[in-house]
């Protein structure tokens, strides 16, 4: 049998390995909805949705944690088993990510792991398959890590701590990239800057180009990017279902990255104002990743955002909705007062400008939303 102190490097990867799992199925028990996000956004099959995959899953990955430290003999070779497969899949499903023709948010531990899937992730699941070999040799050997423990003497314990501190300072310098919302707001009592309508173009379901400026040169205009394939998408895009239809005078446009000749993967499509950008111009100069929202006043200027994440994107929503209405109202109002209104009366109104082709309310259209109720630019 090997003295302590050499059997301490092999105890180390069994041991990092429950750490991870662990720490992803608490992450994901804290924010579920981030699972079954990253489900729709990794496109797996529907069948893993619907057998209740994505709520099974942190349980499976705190069982699993367990396991791998307290069990021996025959049966640890085969939780070592066990997790060697859920590693290769893991894997497995970011490489075919890395395939998409669009960027893709993975959830992998739960807000812990909230990041764009990038060549950084595939080696870092590469990794854990690398553990997960080293860790299935260690189960032939017979003994749990727990029972292995009770051997230790002060010179494996302090081995095996100086490995887990250079992890966790390695971790902390550059491999922790989540926790943290992209382009959140700021705290209330800052100003929002705004900044010109950046140059960029893009494309109509006729494949012709327009440029921002030309969309909100004489109305403001609601950019909304996101992805059918895009798990915390969703619930923006239904809300922007209705949302054209409540505020008519805000034209709000669904940003695709995919071709105009190319099915856009929306449900009822004709419900929605959509355009495209297909060289991911757009995704690239508000840098926000889907979903991500950015208000275009009809001034040259932005007027809200970009902000990104579902939660930013949905409460600036929500603000600007809260504007609107402010505004919709008293013009309803007055609208009705006409209608009842004497005969001469309707006569002289009907001889002004269309309402249809009147300045909308400077509120929303030549000035931005007031600082307590806008976001500030991530640029």
């Amino acid at each position: 049998m090997l003295s302590a102190v050499y059997d301490a490097p092999l105890t180390t990867a069994p041991l990092l390995l429950s750490l991870v799992l662990a720490a992803s199925g608490v992450a994901k028990l804290v924010d579920r909805e981030t699972v079954g996000e990253a489900f729709v956004s990794l496109r797996l099959p529907g069948a893993l949705t619907r057998l209740k995959a994505p709520t099974l899953l942190p349980f499976a990955e705190l069982m699993l944690a367990l396991a791998l430290l307290v069990t021996s003999g025959a049966l640890a070779v085969v939780v070592a088993l066990v997790a060697l497969a859920v590693f290769v899949a893991y894997l497995v499903v970011i490489v075919r990510a890395l395939g998409f023709d669009e960027p893709v948010n993975c959830s992998c531990f739960g807000k812990l792991g909230l990041g764009t899937v990038d060549r950084f992730t595939a080696v870092r699941n590469a990794v854990l398959v690398a553990l997960a070999l080293v860790t299935l040799y260690d189960a032939t050997r017979g003994r749990s890590v727990v029972s292995r423990f009770a051997d230790f003497d002060g010179e494996a314990w302090a081995w095996l701590l100086a490995v887990l501190v250079g992890i966790v300072l390695t971790w902390l310098i550059a491999g922790h990239r989540g926790g943290q919302e992209a382009s959140a707001p700021s705290d209330a009592g800052d100003d929002y800057v705004r900044q010109p309508i950046p140059y960029a173009v893009l494309r109509t379901r006729e494949d012709a180009g327009v440029t921002l400026r030309e969309m909100a040169y004489s109305n403001p205009v609601l950019l909304l990017l996101v992805s059918p394939h895009c798990g915390s998408c969703l619930p923006v895009i239904e809300r922007a279902r209705t949302w054209q239809h409540k505020h008519e005078n805000l034209r709000t446009v669904i940003v695709l990255s995919g071709d105009p000749d190319e099915p856009t993967g929306l449900q009822d499509e004709g419900d929605f104002d959509v355009m495209f950008d297909p060289s991911f111009e757009i995704g690239r100069l508000f840098a926000g990743g889907n979903p991500t929202a950015v208000l275009l006043g009809a001034d040259g200027m932005l007027a809200g955002g970009p902000v990104s994440s579902k939660g930013n994107v949905l409460e600036l929503l929500d603000e600007i909705s809260e504007e609107l209405s402010a505004v919709e109202q008293p013009a309803a109002d007055d609208d009705a007062a006409a209608e009842d209104a004497p005969d001469a009366s309707v006569t002289q109104t009907s001889l002004e400008t269309p309402p249809a082709l009147a300045t909308p309310a400077p509120v929303v259209q030549s000035s931005p939303l007031p600082p307590s109720t806008t976001l500030p630019t991530s640029r």
